[in-house]
Parts: C-alpha cells; sequence; structure tokens
C-alpha cells in the first residue's frame, strides 16, 4: 500500500489500484494492520506472464491488532542478533559478506542537484502548485499525461533536460561492483545516474523505468531520444506520428506496470543476499517497498537515509541498523572504515573527469 495516495498495487494486473474510501484513512495504524494481514507466505501471479513474486515470508508473525510482545529468551536472542556498523564493516573486510544487494531511491541523486519527491519546501511534490493537481502524484499518472501532456512536458525542462553528474553514493555503488560483492542495484531513479557512473547494465534493474529511451503513450511505438529531448526542452508535447498520442520518456508512471525484469529477478534478493543496503528512499511506493521483507531473516539491512522509513518502524524485528545522515556523507564515513579509500579516489578522479567533460559543478547549489 502506498500511504501518500492511498493507492494498493494489484499483483495480478500489475498496477496501483485506488479506492476513493481510504481518501480520509492516513493513519500509521491501519499501514501496521494492513503490514499484519499480509504476514503468511503468498504466491501471486503477476502479469500476463504469471511472474511469481512472494512478498511476505517473515518469521516474526504478530496477530492482528495486538502489539508486539516477546519472551525474555526472545529478548536475549535478539539482543545477540543486534547489529552494528563495525560489525557490518568488520564481515565486509573479513568477506564474510559477498552478494550485496543495494536498493536505491531519490534520495542517492539529491547531491547532484536534483530534488527528490517529498522534501517540504524543495521536493518535486512541493513545487507543483501552478497545475492545480488535486494531489501531486497525478502528474505522474499516466491517465492525466495523456489528457494533459504539456504539465509534464513542462515539469520536465526542470527535472529530465539537464545534465547532471553522479554523487559520491553512485561511485559507491560503483565499487561494491569492482570489488565483485555487488549482485544487483535496484533503483526507483530515473535519472541515469548509476548508468553514468558505470554501473553495468547487468547489475542495474531500473525498477521505474529510464529517462533514456522513450515510446508513444498509445502504440508503444518507439521514439528517437534526439526528438525526445528536443521536446522536453522545447516544453512543446511530441505527439506520434502514427497514432497522435502524447509519447513520453519510458519512465514508469504510478498507473503503468513495472518492467519484466523487476519481477523476473527479485527471487535473488530471498536466495543470493547476505547484506542488504538501503539507500535514500523512503520506501513508500509499492511494489518497490516490499523488496527489504525479502530476505532471510538474518540478513542486516543497513538503511543510510535521514528519516527511517515507516517499513522499519512496523517490522521492528528486522534485523537493520539506521545511518542517520545523508547518503554522501554515509558513504565516506563507511569507505574510511573499511579502508577503500585508495580506490575510491581513483572513482572520484574519473568524476572529476567526467565534470570538466561536460562543463558541470562538483557540488551543486541545491
Amino acid at each position: 500500500m502506498n500511504m501518500d495516495d492511498m493507492t494498493f498495487w494489484c499483483f495480478e494486473c500489475n498496477r496501483n489500484v485506488r479506492d476513493e474510501s481510504l481518501e480520509k484513512i492516513k493513519s500509521i495504524k491501519l499501514a501496521e494492520d494492513i503490514q499484519k494481514l499480509s504476514i503468511g507466505e503468498e504466491k501471486i501471479e503477476a502479469d500476463d506472464n504469471k511472474k511469481a513474486i512472494i512478498e511476505d515470508e517473515v518469521e516474526d508473525e504478530v496477530e492482528e491488532n495486538e502489539e508486539e510482545t516477546i519472551t525474555l529468551e526472545e529478548a536475549k536472542e535478539d539482543k545477540k542478533r543486534t547489529i552494528t556498523l563495525e560489525k557490518i564493516v568488520e564481515n565486509l573486510t573479513a568477506g564474510n559478506y559477498k552478494k550485496v544487494i543495494v536498493l536505491a531511491g531519490a534520495g542517492i541523486s539529491v547531491n547532484a542537484g536534483i530534488p527528490d519527491f517529498k522534501t517540504p519546501g524543495s521536493g518535486i511534490y512541493s513545487n507543483l502548485a501552478k497545475y492545480n493537481l488535486s494531489r501531486p502524484e497525478l502528474l505522474y499518472t499516466i491517465s492525466y499525461f495523456k489528457k494533459h501532456p504539456e504539465a509534464f512536458y513542462d515539469h520536465a525542462q526542470e527535472v529530465l533536460a539537464k545534465k547532471y553528474l553522479p554523487t559520491k553514493t553512485h561511485y559507491f555503488i560503483r565499487l561494491l561492483q569492482d570489488k565483485g560483492l555487488l549482485v544487483r542495484a535496484y533503483t526507483q531513479n530515473m535519472d541515469g545516474l548509476e548508468v553514468d557512473a558505470g554501473i553495468k547494465a547487468e547489475l542495474l534493474i531500473q525498477a521505474h523505468g529510464s529517462a533514456q529511451s522513450a515510446h508513444c503513450s498509445g502504440c508503444n511505438i518507439e521514439v528517437k531520444m534526439e526528438e525526445m529531448i528536443e521536446a522536453i526542452k522545447s516544453g512543446i508535447p511530441k505527439y506520434c506520428n502514427e497514432c497522435k498520442a502524447p509519447c513520453k520518456p519510458d519512465i514508469v508512471f504510478f498507473d503503468e506496470a513495472l518492467p519484466d525484469r523487476f519481477f523476473d529477478s527479485i527471487e535473488e534478493i530471498k536466495t543470493n543476499c547476505d547484506l542488504l543496503i538501503i539507500m535514500g528512499t523512503s520506501l513508500s511506493v509499492t511494489p518497490f517497498s516490499s523488496l527489504p521483507l525479502l530476505p532471510p531473516k538474518n540478513v542486516p539491512r543497513l538503511i543510510l537515509n535521514i528519516q527511517v522509513p515507516e517499513l522499519f518502524k512496523v517490522k521492528t524485528k528486522l534485523l537493520h541498523l539506521h545511518l542517520k545522515d545523508d547518503c554522501d556523507t554515509s558513504v565516506e564515513k563507511l569507505v574510511k572504515m573499511l579502508k577503500w579509500d585508495k580506490d575510491f579516489e581513483v572513482l572520484m578522479k574519473e568524476r572529476e573527469e567526467c565534470a570538466k567533460k561536460d562543463n558541470l559543478l562538483l557540488t551543486p547549489k541545491l
């Protein structure tokens, strides 16, 4: 469930479903009840290809409408399972963690100068008043786009038409790759900065699509990116030569299906992960928000985000550690503790060269 717009994700038709009756219900208690009701082992078919996604194999079952209680023995066991940053660093250094999966959100791109969605005042949703939307998410729905493509194109001028430099966090993911530790990086971002940082295509899942290709929203015919970029820069919608529907970048809107590759790959989070790193995301958009539930109970979840995601306030028994800082600051701390300084410096020099080549600021004004 998405607590921001009160929509549910349907794994049968692979899209968000909206229930107007839930508009006024926005309490955390509801989120807790829904989480409790979802516990269990449920195999659900998604898309016409009937891909299996198992969301809730969570051992810490809680009775509906009851608070979590634990015995003294369970408390002792939880104490043994407490994770610290020092333990994570020690295990990475010793080679005990060899299968790292990254879940990334808009927060890893903020220091590149790209606003996130929800930060009051500076976030994308805070600056959509001129479009007179009943709710900000409407701008990113395919139904609204087909009726009012000019709003998206005007907005995209600021977000998609500019060139940005990958952040230190992007290059940290690259460093995990170069050291042979990265199993996969799942990103909600559509800015393509993971690609620009050198993360290999086979290791990257762009769950919400990418702005680096484009198609018609009607007949799905491919659109040349040069034409799409020019249209976005001008703010004038491009329409399909065949069916006359508006064209758009291949980013996934709220009421569109996620890429097949996302569903094809998520089983590995359950079976091939010994450290899950969650970066720059509040985990509020389904179905991406369910991914931290998939690894086994003993797999640490390292959270690099200013706020702890609501999921970890509900699922308190999930083994996790929250570093309360912006992603780049946390990454620099990790690099220093891991003694990866020299390797990271090489990547930072590569970043500097990219900045010179594209005439970009290493530290843009935010």
